[in-house]
């Protein structure tokens, strides 16, 4: 039988192991805690409660064992799990819950001095420190063939990217955005208002988002 048009793709390289830990983990934390409610529809909550098997406890285990080894995993591997998130109808908080985490650890990695100092700095500088950052998690994860990142205003653009290649409709994308947003949060002390202006998976040219600071 052919592959489905949208699964054709295979996605070549490895990926750190904090990102499937993270959408683990932010499938867990999403589903409801497992026991039955006398009025509750099984047809419709069991599906929800993925991050509660031990199928996911085990994953997540031996992710966490991978990120702590500095082990990378492999990309096609970690997009099939995406799709099997994408499928449900929570995704969209899901894959931005997913960056937030992302991009919480990749934060973690900096010295304590240093992420102590960033929230601290003037702006422009912290602004500045927050581009590179995302930069750099874009690269980390492959998201694309061409990066570019401004600080003032904000704006990301990446061609190709990879996230829009996951799922046909670009379902995978709001990982993107929270990720944006809480880079941006944790340099810059300040909350974002993190909007995609552009889509590739929709016929775009590429992925385009843009933060305006709302605090």
């Amino acid at each position: 039988m052919a592959e489905p048009k949208q699964y054709a793709d295979r996605f070549d390289g490895e990926v750190p192991a904090a990102l499937p830990l993270s959408l683990l983990e932010a499938v867990r934390a999403h589903d409801r805690p497992d026991e039955v409610l006398e009025d509750e529809n099984l047809t419709v909550s069991l599906p929800r409660r993925f991050g509660l098997t031990d199928v996911v406890d085990t994953q997540i285990r031996q992710f966490e064992a991978a990120q702590k080894a500095g082990r990378n995993v492999r990309l096609d591997d970690v997009v099939n799990l995406m799709r099997l998130v994408l499928r449900r109808p929570d995704a969209a908080p899901i894959m931005q819950d997913t960056g937030r985490r992302f991009a919480d650890w990749h934060f973690q990695r900096k010295s304590a001095a240093s992420r102590a100092l960033y929230p601290r700095l003037p702006l422009r500088l912290s602004s500045a420190a927050a581009a590179r950052a995302v930069a750099k998690e874009l690269k980390i994860l492959k998201a694309g063939n061409a990066v570019t990142v401004t600080r003032q205003p904000f704006h990301v653009r990446i061609d190709g990217s990879m996230f829009a290649r996951i799922d046909a409709d670009g379902a995978a994308c709001p990982f993107i955005t929270g990720m944006l947003q809480q880079t941006l949060r944790h340099y810059c002390d300040a909350e974002a208002a993190i909007v995609q202006t552009s889509c590739s998976a929709s016929g775009n040219a590429r992925c385009e988002w843009e933060g305006h600071r709302i605090s």
